[in-house]
């Protein structure tokens, strides 16, 4: 269900005189605040100051253990491919 869906819902759900003041309020419009892309923007940097990034050392072994969980995974599926391919050949051979 979406958010239009529930506000229809909503909306039906409501005593007459709160439909009006709800279709009042939805019909003007906010006054555009000004300096929200330089707010963002400073938000981001507030927020990347707060991260906590990893070492040298840490991206180093982290780097390493992927490097060879992915060479034991490429091995384990060239060992299964291989090891099919002779089957077939085998079996229909």
């Amino acid at each position: 269900m979406n958010r239009e869906t529930k506000r229809l819902m909503a909306r039906q759900q409501m005593a007459p005189e709160k439909k009006q003041e709800a279709v009042r309020r939805s019909k003007t419009k906010r006054p555009k605040e000004k300096g929200r892309i330089r707010r963002y923007f400073s938000s981001v940097i507030t927020e990347l100051k707060a991260v906590d990034w990893p070492t040298r050392a840490q991206v180093r072994s982290y780097a390493t253990v992927v490097f060879v969980t992915l060479v034991l995974v490429i091995g384990l599926i060239f060992l299964l491919n291989l090891l099919f391919s002779t089957g077939v050949t085998k079996l229909y051979g």
